[in-house]
């Protein structure tokens, strides 16, 4: 899974390696449903998507949300996730670099597309 390196580099702090191939295979559900972030025209979108969704497990668990119950969750509806963290609006890009301290002094698209690298997880 492609997420910004500030995002990733959250991820990587909070969940240990098989947290975070839960989510890496979760985010895979919830894109394989209804959620489909990537467009052949622009690269970025993927990342970006990416991004949106990992933000809202983040700030779940960070509420004491359960990882399996909030990504049980998001695979039966993500929408759900996005709604509870406050990242389903159109300023979800301002509202996800406030939650995680994501980049300030570039602008918000550049934020979510900038240094986009795989998130380290085993391979299964």
């Amino acid at each position: 899974m492609i997420l910004p390196e500030w995002v990733a580099a959250v991820v990587e702090i909070e969940f240990d390696e098989v947290q975070r191939s839960k989510i890496a295979k979760a985010i895979e559900a919830m894109k394989a449903s209804e959620f489909h972030p990537e467009s052949p025209e622009v690269p970025g979108e993927m990342v970006a998507g990416n991004a949106r969704l990992v933000g809202a497990i983040v700030d779940y668990c960070r509420e004491s949300y359960d990882l399996d119950e909030t990504l049980e969750m998001g695979i039966s509806d993500w929408r759900d996730l996005l709604l509870g963290t406050g990242l389903e609006h159109e300023d979800w890009a301002r509202v996800l670099v406030e939650k995680l301290g994501g980049p300030t002094d570039v602008d918000l698209l550049s934020a979510l597309s900038l240094q986009p690298r795989a998130l380290r997880i085993r391979n299964p």
